[in-house]
């Protein structure tokens, strides 16, 4: 007497069968061998003549560390390849007073795998953000 088998039991032990044999012979590295885009990661701050200093982190590819609006910050940077002196600014304040309390903005770290220092120096708060937006807005 021939044993009895049954028909779903033989194709679900083929599936995992092939399925495993597949996964073992798979070109290893397949999936790792694509580039991770680098990630970003910045220490920035701004120094207020006679007042206080703040820093923040700023991390992207994805966004975060300690910066309030790292989402915004990121792609002003990734709009601006890095470069902060393409950042595209605040237009919401196209305008701002005429006083001199000069801030010094300043970034150092990596952007997508290059190194980055930026230092400059603006004529008050409001020029600052208008020229780097949300970037130094902590």
């Amino acid at each position: 007497m021939r044993p009895h088998r049954s028909t779903a039991g033989t194709l679900l032990a083929g599936t995992a069968l092939l399925t495993a044999t597949t996964l073992l012979t798979a070109a290893p590295g397949t999936a790792a061998t694509r580039p991770a885009e680098p990630r970003a990661m910045l220490l920035l701050s701004v120094a207020e003549q006679g007042g206080a200093n703040r820093t923040s982190e700023l991390n992207c590819d994805p966004p975060g560390g300690t910066h309030p609006s790292a989402v915004a910050a990121c792609a002003d940077l990734s709009r601006a390849q890095g470069n902060f002196d393409r950042l595209p600014g605040d237009t919401a304040h196209p305008y701002c007073p005429m006083m001199y309390r000069p801030v010094t903005a300043s970034a150092h770290g990596t952007w997508r795998g290059r190194p980055v220092t930026y230092t400059a120096t603006y004529p008050n708060g409001c020029v600052l953000t208008q020229r780097t937006g949300p970037v130094f807005r902590f």
